[in-house]
C-alpha cells in the first residue's frame, strides 16, 4: 500500500467516523425560559397623554380605555386606543380596538392593530377624509404611518382602494402603494 492511498483511506475512515459521531450526540434540548406571570407595573383606565410642540401648543394626544404597562417592558399594551394629531392644519382622528406603545431609547412607536379608521376633519377643500385599513405603524418623531394591508380611502367625491398605506400629517398627503383602484364623480 502505497503513503498516498494509505492517507486518503485514513483520510475517509475519519470523516465517516466525525460523521457517525455527530448523528449519534443528542442535540441540546431547548431551553423554554418560564419567568412566570409578568409583573404589572402600572394599571390606568381612561387614560389620555398629550404631547406638545416647542412652542407649547398641544401637537398629539394619546387616549385609551385601558393601558397596562408591565414592569419589564418599555412597551404599554392599549385596549381602544385613539390618537389625534393637533399640531398643522385639520386634525387627524385614528382608532383601533387594540394598540401598543413603545417609547424606548427616544424613539416612540404607536402600533394600532386590527381595523383602523383614520378620519381627518374637513380641511381648505371643504372636503373630509377617511381611510380604513388594518394594523397601522405610527411613527410621531418622523410624523408619518405606515400600513402593509388593504386600504380605502374615501372622501366626498369617490373611493380608493389598494393595499399598503402611507400617511405623512405634516403634508397631509396619504398614499396607496400597490394596486390601486377606484373612481371620482365628476362635477
Amino acid at each position: 500500500m502505497t503513503p498516498r492511498l494509505f492517507f486518503l483511506l485514513a483520510l475517509a475512515a475519519g470523516v465517516a467516523a466525525s460523521g457517525y459521531w455527530a448523528y449519534r450526540t443528542p442535540a441540546p434540548e431547548p431551553r423554554i425560559a418560564d419567568d412566570g406571570p409578568r409583573a404589572v407595573e402600572a394599571s390606568m383606565r381612561r387614560v389620555t397623554i398629550t404631547d406638545h410642540d416647542l412652542d407649547g401648543r398641544p401637537a398629539r394626544r394619546l387616549e385609551a380605555a385601558h393601558l397596562l404597562q408591565y414592569a419589564d417592558s418599555d412597551e404599554s399594551i392599549l385596549w381602544q386606543p385613539r390618537v389625534t394629531l393637533l399640531d398643522r392644519g385639520p386634525s387627524w382622528r385614528l382608532d383601533a380596538p387594540y394598540g401598543r406603545w413603545r417609547h424606548d431609547a427616544g424613539a416612540e412607536l404607536i402600533l394600532l392593530q386590527e381595523a383602523v379608521r383614520i378620519r381627518r376633519e374637513a380641511g381648505p377643500d371643504g372636503r373630509a377624509l377617511a381611510v380604513d385599513t388594518r394594523d397601522l405603524a405610527i411613527f410621531p418623531g418622523r410624523e408619518e404611518a405606515w400600513s402593509a394591508h388593504r386600504s380605502v380611502i374615501r372622501d366626498g367625491a369617490g373611493r380608493l382602494v389598494g393595499t399598503g398605506l402611507h400617511l405623512a400629517w405634516p403634508t397631509e398627503r396619504v398614499r396607496l402603494l400597490a394596486d390601486v383602484h377606484g373612481g371620482y364623480r365628476v362635477r
